[in-house]
């Protein structure tokens, strides 16, 4: 349990980094050319993804125990 609130905590920071990469970029193409705002957003994107993954696995796994 403890480490889904940390998979949530990392979730919500990296929405909050992505609002900041992506602060005053109004349009996609300005997006598509601003090569930082677009790695960091990136990378931010693959964090989220890899912590709901875990937080799939730690959710079956609790089933099982119930």
């Amino acid at each position: 349990m403890h480490n889904s609130r940390k998979y949530f905590k990392d979730i919500l920071v990296c929405i909050d980094e992505i609002y900041l990469f992506i602060d005053g970029i109004d349009t996609f193409k300005k997006f598509q050319n601003n090569i930082i705002a677009r790695k960091a957003t990136e990378r931010n994107l693959e964090i989220i993804g890899e912590c709901c993954k875990r937080l799939a696995k730690s959710n079956i796994i609790l089933e099982k125990c119930f």
